[in-house]
């Protein structure tokens, strides 16, 4: 399975969260019923990166090409966690400056 490049490093400001889904239905008498869609949680990474060099910015080009729509490993950069994820965007954009890159990956865990 690939691994996520190590470099280049997201900036502060990378935020992630826990999701678990819920199924909510409403009953007669205004009453609402909620449980649990799933047993486990499942973790939802979104890694800013700003002031990337363009060659930097090649790298993650070239593995988000080669591993959209696959599963691979992702090493949190701060807890050091590692997770099996996918990417959850269609495209990877970019705002390009003089002489670097801003771009925001967002990825799921399996």
């Amino acid at each position: 399975m690939p691994t996520y490049p190590a470099t280049p490093i997201p900036s502060v400001g990378t935020k992630d969260a826990t999701v678990i889904p819920i199924i909510k239905s409403e009953a007669e008498g205004n009453y609402i019923r909620v449980r649990r869609r799933a047993t486990r949680k499942r973790e939802t990474l979104e890694l800013k990166y700003s002031k990337m060099t363009y060659e930097d910015y090649d790298t993650l080009r070239t593995f988000f090409i080669e591993n959209q729509g696959t599963a691979f490993t992702f090493v949190h950069p701060v807890s050091s966690v590692e997770y099996t994820v996918v990417f959850t965007m269609d495209k990877l954009e970019r705002t390009m400056y003089e002489t670097y890159v801003d771009a925001t990956v967002i990825l799921e865990e399996l």
